[in-house]
């Protein structure tokens, strides 16, 4: 019988979004085992998000009996993710290959710090930041707004920014508004 040697590392490394939290890792046993492979070590870290927010990324390891796919869950929205996997016999533990991925994006949360500004008469100015977690690549704003003439009837109009600056302040007119309607603005 032939003593066990360092295995070499899994092949065909496969990172796949599943969900806004959860990636699918698969892999392929290694080309020369030198030996029976016990036990696959996995180790995952966050790598960059769009979020303001600090998530404060930190490294997890698992250990993976018996199977070449493991499903990565409780990551972040739109996060880049790096997994590194390494086969392990008896004896050894293999080198690392390492593949990275993003997670689908969600829902941002809604825009900050915003303000209606009464311009004239006929106008009104609306300003806000953009969310504090984006969750992704944010397209577009949808503003809808709806008043009450003294009459009782009710005003509403919806309007859709695409293409702005997503990454400060937004700026948004609108005229022909009616003088003595409250408006609120979703």
């Amino acid at each position: 019988m032939t003593e066990e040697g360092i295995p070499s590392p899994p092949t065909n490394l496969r990172l796949s979004e599943r969900s806004s939290r959860s990636l699918m890792f698969e892999w392929e046993s290694p080309l020369l085992p030198h030996g029976i492979i016990e036990y696959y070590l996995l180790t995952y870290h966050g790598v960059e998000t769009l979020n303001t927010v600090d998530y404060s990324f930190s490294s997890l390891k698992e250990k993976v009996a018996n199977d070449t796919f493991m499903e990565l869950k409780g990551l972040e929205p739109y996060s880049e993710y790096e997994v590194r996997v390494q086969a392990s016999n008896s004896r050894a533990l293999s080198a690392g290959r390492m593949i990275a991925g993003r997670t689908l994006e969600d829902v941002p949360s809604a825009p900050v710090n915003v303000l209606v500004v009464d311009a004239d008469n006929t106008s009104l100015l609306l300003m806000w930041d953009p969310p504090t977690i984006p969750n992704g690549i944010i397209l577009y704003y949808r503003v809808v707004y709806f008043g009450a003439i003294p009459n009782g009837i009710i005003l509403s109009y919806r309007v859709e920014y695409f293409g702005v600056e997503t990454t400060s302040t937004v700026n948004s007119s609108f005229y022909d508004v009616r003088d003595k309607t409250v408006y609120n603005v979703a």
